[in-house]
């Protein structure tokens, strides 16, 4: 019978739990307005989508190398009755603790509190091997409370045992019998409870009867077993107590639970205290399912519990402990619920297993085989810590309060198989990769908002050559926080969200294969079909281009010019001529890149249909306009899915000469100068309004002087995504050429160009970026402001040269690229290209 002296009462508490190494926690909803995901039974997980972050290239790598190492999975062998034995312990392998490591979950500055009989500390996994008196702080416990000397040994043995299952050290040592907790990166606050072995050892396997136990009792038991006061201010966020009571819940009834236990349930409730800052105690589920490890009296039937311990399931009667309260049982090495270990039964709602048969652990100097719901609480506690560790952002600021973790640890347990059976396992057995992978589907903001997107790390993009790597080298260290289904932060790289776009000019490309067959004999019609292959960045060259343009000019006659994916840009500027195309006025049509002079903010609507007029005036000077409908290609790429915007140009040429002033306008309706916003960056569109000068002159020995150069600025439109604002941008691009025709035969043509891309001059961009969250449930947002002005200047030099040949033409070329697209980093880079041609 249970002895109503507090202090025989909590003697009796200490042997028990040397005995039955029992415990109780509980997970569910709490008193505040938020309600964990899971305040009820089955917390189910949503399907889990375990993504890896693009810069976790090294993720299985890291995750074989915690693997092998020689403290990882453990053998040791032990001489029970003088025969030895080897025990094989994987339970790190059975909770999936590789890959929490992999991913950076060591527990690192976490605090454990433990209350236990007593620890050695000099305990080679706890710190450096020190003498007696015992009670020191070592590298990795401090110990607190009152010390008394005369410990049975086996107390001894429980409480270190426990604590080196927690957070014994990694390390790295390759020798015997090494091993390391769950969260070796954790320290310890241990705190000794009065536990005295002067009980009568007579291993009683009867209910306790509560009937008996006083006020007092239930004061004392709250007071020096679940001193939360201490456990806070300790700085520790989970409390580990691997002890317990005779009698599983089920025997109660509620009245009796709640009048006995009141300030036991109410210490453990710490009210007052938000949902995110109590600190989460995990509970040893009890061990009653044998004899007491056979020293039960004889005569004495198996106890045969159907539920947790009275002391592990008071969240049964207490709802208000189930949000921050855990039960755990243990499972063996088959996996399977160990005979010895309680069920979880109707404290299923707060339950979870975990491995707790033949653990190697460690006691005063020398490895220990370690088994029952002590062990696997132990386990729990641990990972807790690693969670905690885990889920802090790049500041170590918490991110996921109490309810959560434990909601998270709950639901993502693994409840196949036979773990779906409830009764037994609750919701399942610890699975320490999906507590730290995505579970479903990642968003913009937690689930309870309702502008919350889905986020995809794959598919937003922020792409443009106009701007280099400005925005990407800007970027280069910020993480983009995304929230799975349970409100869990991951972090992804933002830059790798910047892709390139292909050059806005008539640059070259040494990965195209263009082949062309014309229909039609008309000089100036022509319908083709263009077929590609290749591709550059991230757009594609489009496969089977049916395309068709049509132009009719002359000296003194007005001109009509329209067409399909071709649009009529190249019949203005210095491309225009009333004289075949023999002569030098054609010459920058030869180039390797056929608008190598034209317009380059034309190009961003080049892709559609274009209408054009040009019309001769009196003073001998022409004007001409043109209207265009499409979406950005470069030569023959086009971005993908890239909307139609509008373009106008306006082209005067002064009487008798071949210069040509331009002026226009473009209206993006998604992107800004080529860069396509998608995704979690949001909408943008843009205005540019440009001006530029080009014209032809004769040179000496028949050499022709090409130029042209554009200025344009930029006004950008945002939506609500992440890039917020683009100032005011200026751009730049200009050619420069020497071309002759007739150079060593009849029919041939060489041309030399110098050339940079439509490059931002100025200009920025300021981005709205999720960074993390509070552990109270707030998203954090941080500003960026990116600087839009890349780095370098691309400057391309080509050569070109084409000769007559079997009735089409040979063409070589040779080119060099310094700082190609735009990027300092990219020093000179050479191409060169041979190719024939031929019109049918």
């Amino acid at each position: 019978m249970l002895a109503t002296h507090p202090h025989k009462f909590v003697q009796y508490a200490v042997l028990s739990a040397a005995f039955l190494l029992g415990g109780c926690g509980g997970n569910g909803v709490s008193s505040a307005p938020y309600v964990p995901p899971c305040p009820s039974f089955p917390c189910e997980a949503p399907t889990a989508r375990k993504l890896q972050t693009p810069d976790d290239a090294g993720f299985m790598q890291r995750k074989k190398e915690f693997e092998e190492s020689p403290e990882y999975r453990v053998d040791a062998t032990f001489t029970p009755l003088g025969r030895p034995e080897l025990v094989q312990d994987r339970h790190k392998d059975q909770i999936k603790a590789a890959a929490a490591y992999a991913r950076g979950a060591t527990g690192k500055d976490e605090i454990v509190a433990v209350s236990d009989t007593y620890i050695y500390p000099g305990s080679r996994e706890l710190g450096e091997t020190r003498g007696f008196p015992p009670f020191v702080t070592s590298t990795k416990v401090t110990v607190a409370g009152p010390q008394d000397v005369h410990l049975a040994s086996l107390s001894i043995l429980h409480g270190t045992q426990v604590a080196t299952m927690i957070a014994g050290k990694r390390d790295g040592e390759n020798r015997s019998e090494n091993m390391h907790g769950i969260a070796f990166d954790a320290m310890l606050v241990f705190k000794q409870v009065d536990l005295t072995s002067d009980y009568p050892g007579d291993a009683h396997n009867r209910p306790d009867n509560l009937d008996m136990l006083t006020e007092e009792d239930d004061k004392h038991f709250a007071a020096r077993f679940f001193d939360m006061d201490y456990a806070r201010a300790a700085g520790a966020g989970v409390l580990n107590t691997s002890f317990g009571l005779t009698g599983h819940i089920d025997l109660y009834p509620e009245e009796l639970v709640r009048a006995k236990l009141k300030h036991t349930a109410a210490a453990l409730e710490q009210k007052g205290v938000p949902p995110a800052d109590k600190i989460i105690v995990v509970r040893a589920a009890g061990s009653e399912g044998l004899d007491c490890f056979g020293r039960c009296a004889r005569g004495n039937p198996r106890v045969n519990p159907t539920s947790v311990s009275w002391l592990a399931g008071l969240g049964v009667y207490f709802p208000e402990l189930r949000g921050h309260v855990l039960a755990v049982v243990a499972v063996g090495q088959n996996g399977l619920l160990a005979e010895y270990s309680n069920p979880c039964g109707s404290a299923k709602i707060f339950c979870l297993a975990a491995p707790g048969e033949d653990l190697v652990s460690h006691g005063q100097t020398l490895p220990t085989r370690f088994s029952g719901t002590s062990a696997s609480a132990a386990l729990v506690s641990g990972s807790l810590a690693l969670l905690r560790q885990y889920f802090r952002d790049e500041n170590g600021t918490r991110q996921l309060g109490s309810t959560e973790l434990t909601a998270r640890l709950l639901a993502t347990a693994d409840r196949t198989g036979t773990y779906a059976n409830s009764d037994k396992y609750g919701h399942g057995l610890l699975d320490l990769d999906a507590a730290t992978a995505p579970v479903g589907q990642l968003m913009t903001s937690l689930s309870d908002d309702p502008n919350a997107q889905p986020f995809n790390p794959a598919a937003f993009s922020l792409s443009g050559n106009a701007f280099g790597g400005a925005m990407r080298d800007a970027l280069g260290g910020v993480k983009i926080a995304a929230f799975d289904e349970l409100d869990a932060p991951f972090f992804f790289p933002l830059a790798a969200g910047v892709s390139h776009a292909p050059q806005i000019s008539a640059g070259h490309s040494d990965t195209l294969h263009e082949h062309e067959v014309a229909l039609g004999g008309a000089a100036n019609a022509s319908l083709a079909l263009s077929l590609a292959a290749g591709e550059l960045s991230a757009a594609r060259i489009r496969r089977g281009n049916l395309w068709f343009s049509y132009g009719h000019h002359g000296g003194r006659e007005a001109g009509l010019y329209f067409g399909e994916n071709k649009n009529p840009v190249g019949n203005f500027g210095m491309n225009f001529s009333a004289e075949n195309s023999a002569n030098s006025l054609m010459a920058a049509r030869h180039f390797r890149a056929p608008l190598a002079f034209a317009s380059p903010y034309l190009s961003l609507v080049r892709d559609g249909p274009g209408l054009g007029w040009s019309q001769p005036l009196r003073s001998g000077a022409r004007f001409g306009f043109s209207l265009m409908h499409g979406a950005p290609q470069f030569d023959h790429f086009q971005n993908p899915g890239g909307a139609r915007g509008l373009g106008a140009l306006f082209d005067f040429r002064p009487n008798n000469t071949s210069l040509s002033l331009q002026a226009g306008a473009v209206r993006e309706a998604d992107g800004f100068l080529g860069a396509r916003a998608q995704g979690n960056f949001g909408e943008i569109s843009a205005d540019t309004a440009f001006a530029g000068i080009g014209g032809d002159w004769a040179a000496m020995q028949n050499w022709r002087l090409l130029a042209s150069a554009y200025l344009g600025h930029t006004k950008a439109d945002t939506g609500d995504g992440m890039l917020r604002a683009a100032d005011d941008i200026v751009s730049s691009a200009f050619s420069l050429g020497l071309a002759r025709a007739g150079l060593a035969r009849r029919g041939d043509w060489l041309g030399l160009r110098l050339s940079q891309p439509l490059r931002a001059e100025s200009g920025a961009a300021h981005l709205h970026i999720p960074a993390g969250r509070t552990k109270y449930r707030k998203v954090v947002h941080r500003s960026h402001k990116v600087e839009l002005s890349p780095s370098g200047r691309n400057l391309q030099v080509e050569a070109e040269y084409r000769v007559p040949f079997a009735g089409g033409n040979l063409r070589a070329g040779l080119g060099f690229d310094r700082h190609a697209n735009h990027d300092r980093a990219r020093d000179l880079e050479t191409f060169l290209r041979l190719g024939f041609e031929r019109r049918f």
